[in-house]
């Protein structure tokens, strides 16, 4: 392993400005951080991980592998999940740990499957891409915003399906707002 510390000021992939090995970027002794708003990194591989070293003021870290992938817990600023190819098992990223979104989800492509762990959104939450699928089988999604955060969901027929939703961390006022007269189920419990 070599300490170094990528600073993406436009756009990179892990097959070129922060190469890894056989398409892992690996942070285990350096760090990842975002000059400006519109940094962007995408993670074909794995994101290995030891403490915090992600920067989670600015920037958009992409999971968009061929095969499936497991999304490092961590904080990030905006996180998106985007996998078009492969089987449905390939285009899967689970998580392995509990996550912290200080700007937006968005799921464009591909499957997510959240575990039993409890994420925290404090941004808007988009599953509305006609590819793939939210896969809540435990676990919490809390939206802890200090402003309206909005859920911008999949048509009728295929909406997303919460495990347990939470709105608001008892701390600060939460308003979530379901976008296009959408519907949104919570399968296990709803907590206001």
């Amino acid at each position: 392993l070599c300490a170094w510390t990528a600073a993406i000021s436009g756009y990179a992939n892990d097959n070129a400005a922060v190469a890894g090995d056989q398409g892992n970027v690996d942070l285990t002794a350096g760090s990842l951080s975002f000059n400006g708003t519109t940094g962007r990194v995408e993670i074909e591989g794995a994101l290995v991980l030891t403490g915090d070293p992600v920067s989670e003021s600015a920037g958009t870290v992409v999971y968009d592998g061929p095969r499936a992938q497991t999304v490092a817990a961590t904080t990030y600023n905006h996180l998106q999940v985007n996998k078009t190819l492969g089987t449905a098992a390939e285009r899967t990223a689970t998580v392995g740990g509990a996550l912290t979104i200080d700007g937006n989800f968005t799921l464009a492509s591909g499957f997510f499957a959240p575990g039993a762990f409890t994420h925290v959104v404090m941004g808007n939450w988009d599953d509305s891409a006609a590819s793939g699928g939210f896969v809540a089988t435990a676990g919490i999604v809390r939206f802890a915003g200090t402003t309206t955060q909005t859920i911008t969901t999949r048509s009728a027929a295929t909406f997303n399906s919460f495990f347990n939703l939470e709105v608001g961390d008892g701390a600060a006022a939460t308003a979530v707002t379901v976008s296009n007269g959408q519907s949104l189920r919570a399968g296990g419990t709803l907590t206001v």
